[in-house]
């Protein structure tokens, strides 16, 4: 049984990060955004690895035809804050869609996490990798 958004969310915060289930041992953020459309808050939880002092993280939607929503938010304001265990940082996002950095990265990320593979081969759209690359210092305590 797949766990919803909420409850993702309320793992990650009561366990330092840790959701268990389907995502145990894996790297979770919480990428908050505004809709581009509703204006919003909202709160994704998304599997990541780390490229230096970025985040990386894949729009897969579960293979579906269209990106997720989040990305053409995180798009329209050009900023987020993501939230960590123990921080949360604001980070510029920059899409990928082919080349060499896209390509170098979604391999990384088809080795940490094999559920991408079946995603892409179901989506009829090449995946988006987004990079975070922070802006503000890693300073900020989560409450």
């Amino acid at each position: 049984m797949t766990s919803s958004i909420e409850e993702i969310i309320t793992r990650f915060r009561a366990n330092g990060g840790e959701v268990g289930g389907p995502f145990a041992g894996k790297h979770i953020l919480l990428l908050h955004t505004v809709g581009r459309r509703s204006g919003q808050p909202l709160v994704n939880p998304l599997l990541y690895l780390t490229e230096g002092e970025a985040l990386v993280v894949a729009g897969a939607n579960g293979g579906a035809e269209h990106d997720p929503q989040w990305v053409a938010d995180l798009v329209a304001a050009g900023r987020a804050t993501v939230e960590l265990p123990d921080r949360q940082v604001v980070v510029r996002p920059y899409v990928l869609r082919g080349g060499d950095e896209y390509d170098r990265l979604y391999a990384r990320l088809l080795e940490y996490w094999s559920d991408l593979r079946a995603y892409s081969a179901r989506a009829p759209r090449t995946i988006p990798i987004i990079k975070l690359e922070r802006l503000a210092p890693a300073g900020c305590r989560v409450a």
